[in-house]
């Protein structure tokens, strides 16, 4: 007796059906993903995240690699890079590049700007390899008439993102309590 061989040599899922199939997938997501960040409280959240990412970064890398970090914000309110006291880009670890963020360079994120920056003297956020008594700070990004703060807390250099309007499931489990 033969168990899951089946004795028509021509049983099976053709070629066809399989293009079939994930053509359906393609138009579905062609559909569905556009539709899901033209809402401007994903898109501005999640670039708000990237932001406070982007600081911890640099805060870690000052830390563990004895090199002062600043992220200095583009004039144009196009985005930020993160970049040493000469003003060279820092590299990702990993070949992955260099740390920054051109808002209409990813796509996702096109129509995305920094409006407002007040940390520091030169409007960038320092953080000192040696001291970690950082600057604060506030910088607030804009999508579609809203807006996200980013702000990093003095001294201690705590990232937080203030006026998140989506929360993600676990967050309202815990908001809830016992």
């Amino acid at each position: 007796m033969r168990l899951f061989v089946s004795a028509n040599p021509r049983s099976g899922v053709s070629l066809l059906a399989v293009l079939l199939i994930l053509v359906g997938i393609a138009l579905v997501a062609g559909w569905a993903i556009p539709r899901f960040f033209a809402q401007p409280d994903v898109t501005l959240d999640n670039a708000a995240n990237l932001l406070a990412r982007d600081i911890r970064t640099a805060q870690n890398r000052a830390m563990w690699s004895g090199i002062d970090a600043y992220v200095r914000f583009d004039e144009d309110g196009g985005g930020y890079r993160i970049v040493d006291h000469n003003g060279k880009q820092l590299e990702r670890l990993g070949a992955l590049g260099d740390w920054g963020q051109r808002y209409e360079d990813g796509g996702v994120f096109g129509g995305v700007t920094i409006e407002r920056v007040a940390c520091g003297d030169d409007n960038a956020l320092y953080f000192d390899a040696k001291k970690r008594d950082w600057e604060g700070g506030e910088v607030e990004i804009g999508f579609r008439g809203d807006t996200r703060i980013v702000r990093v807390a003095p001294r201690q250099g705590e990232v937080t993102v203030l006026g998140m309007k989506r929360r993600w499931p676990a967050e309202d489990a815990n908001a809830a309590g016992p």
